[in-house]
């Protein structure tokens, strides 16, 4: 079931630089980025899916968790599944069909994320 993600401090982004800005920023070996909000129907989700590999082929001991925030975008939510993405922000706790296209595809969905650092305006 969708919850708010807790661990660490994520990183919302719109570009390369900025990641690897949060790259910089980040403590560990685990970076979280989020797609700036409305972002992901502008540029597409494929576009922070390739993000997230190019990040992960140029710092190789990093694990990045993605985060496509859709909002209350069912059809975003399914395109993201749909283009390979694993991690979504969805707000429609009961658009049931997302959820289960989700289960399906291995994807995890969690409504918000509280502890963020805004890279996205820079």
């Amino acid at each position: 079931m969708p919850q708010v993600l807790l661990d660490k401090k994520s990183f919302i982004v719109n570009s390369f630089e900025q990641a690897k800005e949060a790259v910089k920023l980040n403590e560990g070996r685990e970076l979280s980025i989020i797609s700036a909000p409305g972002s992901a129907l502008y540029y597409g989700p494929s576009y922070f899916i390739s993000l997230k590999h190019e990040l992960e082929k140029n710092y190789n001991s990093l694990k990045v968790k993605m985060w496509v925030d859709c909002g209350k975008n069912a059809g975003l939510a399914m395109k993201t599944i749909r283009q390979g993405g694993k991690h979504i922000i969805f707000t429609e706790p009961n658009n049931y069909q997302i959820h289960e296209m989700a289960t399906q595809e291995n994807v995890e969905i969690i409504y918000s994320i509280p502890d963020i650092i805004d890279l996205s305006k820079n």
